[in-house]
């Protein structure tokens, strides 16, 4: 078995400016049981989330996000999920604005884990609201196990309007086997790992993001004996926004190959 990192392309267009981290800004808040139960009701859905479905974000004093994901088909362990954002104000509560993703969310090979906002900020510029919504993924078989993470943002407008500036940007990763070698000799696999800070420049309204991945492997061979080798590489590049999304080519990401 061998494990590839597929890098196609990869842009080293980096700021030499030094970039300020997503977490220098008081982070945001989770709601309370409370909040949420009220906003959920608000919803009038007919469909029972369930815990993984659904997350709530207090944005300031009156008000908060709150996303559910719908699967398309229910009671189906492979269906997609249709992600949607509401902005509540939590004090009344009351129904601002709500914004479907275009595409839904999906794997073909992975069982949905469920979504959860960023506490962090994506931008921290005045009167500017960007968050981050995470949706996971996994599979677990006998013999492997693997899984990802994929990252969205949303744009609060001073309107009150909402609209996903970012979507499906792959910010984890992994894949382990048992091998050639016991389990309790070595680990066998690979994950990525990623990093966003902000940076000094700005594109269209919005920051740029400096996207980092830490890609390391592990692998284990009966000819050397079972001992683990490792190893480590590091690939950074810019997100400029456009003025409607946080433009990437999926081919420049790393990806985990096995053959």
């Amino acid at each position: 078995m061998l494990f590839i990192i597929t890098i196609y392309g990869v842009v080293l267009h980096i700021s030499h400016a030094k970039a300020e981290s997503i977490a220098t800004q008081t982070p945001y808040k989770n709601c309370s049981d409370v909040i949420s139960q009220k906003i959920l009701t608000q919803l009038k859905s007919s469909y029972a989330f369930k815990q993984k479905e659904k997350d709530c974000l207090i944005i300031d004093d009156q008000k908060a996000l709150f996303a559910v994901a719908l699967p398309v088909e229910q009671n189906q362990p492979d269906s997609p999920y249709l992600l949607r954002i509401y902005l509540f104000d939590y004090t009344v509560p009351k129904q601002l604005a709500m914004r479907q993703k275009q595409d839904t969310l999906y794997s073909s090979y992975q069982g949905f884990d469920g979504i959860f906002f960023d506490l962090v900020h994506f931008s921290t510029l005045a009167n500017k609201h960007v968050i981050g919504l995470r949706h996971q993924w996994s599979s677990y078989k006998p013999q492997t196990n693997s899984g990802d993470e994929y990252l969205e943002l949303i744009e609060i407008q001073p309107d009150t309007k909402l609209r996903f500036v970012l979507n499906d940007l792959p910010t984890k990763s992994h894949y382990y086997s048992r091998g050639e070698c016991p389990t309790t000799q070595a680990k066998w696999g690979a994950n990525i790992h990623s990093v966003i800070v902000l940076g000094t420049k700005q594109h269209k309204g919005l920051q740029d993001l400096v996207f980092k991945q830490t890609y390391t492997h592990n692998e284990a061979h009966q000819a050397t004996g079972c001992k683990q080798q490792k190893g480590t590489q590091q690939f950074k590049f810019t997100l400029p926004f456009d003025g409607q999304k946080y433009q990437y080519d999926p081919d420049e990401i790393m990806q985990i190959d096995v053959i």
